[in-house]
């Protein structure tokens, strides 16, 4: 019973890394079946593909209260891209970057930070250097316990 409930909280923990991982993993079976297609971009504008992108982020971040999609994407991006595997690199990919010169600081979860910048901000941190650990410090897990849960789940 004991091994159920920690279960059980561990899950609550890593939601927001897994649906990151869900989310890069659709996200990159979409772009295969677009590109056999087409080979251009018909239909969606481009527009329309960063609303999608950032009403799904919003969702993960909605479901991420202890920021371990956060953590996850920090640590990632703290690793060279030779340490790291396809999965990381698709929701590094999912993720993207923040624009050139941004100020990392004023990105701080606050009011009129968009979900996708919250995420990229993590991301940049991690590039950047910062601990990840403490910048998260909510995350009980580090970026391989969080990486192993996604893999576990997309697999």
């Amino acid at each position: 019973m004991a091994a159920v409930a920690a279960s059980g909280i561990a899950a609550a923990f890593v939601v927001g890394a897994v649906g990151l991982g869900i989310a890069s993993v659709a996200r990159t079976l979409a772009n295969i079946r677009f590109r056999r297609r087409y080979h251009h971009r018909y239909g969606r504008s481009i527009r329309e593909d960063a609303a999608a992108l950032e009403r799904t982020m919003a969702l993960i971040r909605q479901e991420d209260v202890t920021g371990c999609g956060m953590r996850l994407v920090c640590e990632l991006g703290a690793r060279p891209a030779r340490d790291r595997d396809a999965h990381g690199d698709a929701i590094l990919e999912l993720v993207g970057t923040l624009p050139p010169g941004s100020d990392l600081h004023a990105l701080s979860a606050g009011e009129g930070v968009s979900a996708l910048q919250e995420y990229r901000r993590a991301r940049s941190l991690g590039e950047r250097g910062h601990d990840c650990e403490k910048a998260f410090r909510f995350c009980p897990f580090n970026g391989t316990e969080l990486m192993s849960a996604v893999v576990g789940y997309v697999s």
